[in-house]
């Protein structure tokens, strides 16, 4: 199957994953046009990273809006639905930990080195105790974060670098901290 969606994507004029990404896929991939993972659209762009490799392991379902970019070093565990909106932009060295719903609205940017997990992948008491992850749309994550399971941020949220964020974070609001505490409410950034 993951040759057949590759072949696909080679017709396109931007590749879609970088030459040294291990791809482990027996779910579905559904990445819009213009979306890359690990690759680089300016080749004037100097590169840092380098020698970085992606890992997709997939046995769930990945959608990936439009024009979205998932730069090098992506480590992405899925059994769940991971969806990724619109004109995304995720750093270097990102780690998305799937096993319900991971979500991402449109126009977010999220630094390098952010974790993201649904799931604390122990079971406690024999129960897994997974919860969806959903990042709202507009929504701007600092380097070094770490969003654990269960947590809402909602649409033009600010996530200050080195947080871990453990609770819901309320819209135009910029949170911090380990955990993560709102510092300053009624924001808007671009």
């Amino acid at each position: 199957m993951i040759k057949r969606i590759i072949k696909a994507f080679l017709a396109r004029q931007t590749p879609v994953f970088c030459k040294k990404c291990i791809i482990e896929n027996s779910g579905t991939l559904d990445i819009g046009n213009g979306s890359t993972f690990g690759t680089i659209i300016n080749k004037s762009v100097k590169l840092t990273h380098i020698g970085h490799s992606g890992y997709l392991s997939n046995t769930g379902s990945i959608i990936v809006g439009l024009n979205t970019r998932v730069h090098k070093g992506f480590r992405v565990s899925n059994e769940g639905v991971i969806v990724i909106g619109d004109n995304v932009y995720i750093n270097p060295n990102c780690l998305l930990i799937c096993k319900t719903k991971i979500t991402i609205g449109s126009n977010c940017a999220i630094s390098w080195n952010v974790t993201i997990m649904d799931s604390d992948l122990h079971m406690i008491n024999g129960q897994d105790n997974s919860k969806p992850v959903l990042i709202g749309s507009n929504v701007l994550i600092g380097h070094n974060v770490t969003i654990l399971k269960g947590v809402q941020i909602h649409d033009g949220a600010v996530i200050g670098a080195g947080s871990v964020v453990t609770r819901d974070v309320y819209e135009n609001t910029i949170v911090g901290g380990n955990p993560a505490v709102q510092i300053k409410d009624n924001i808007r950034w671009e």
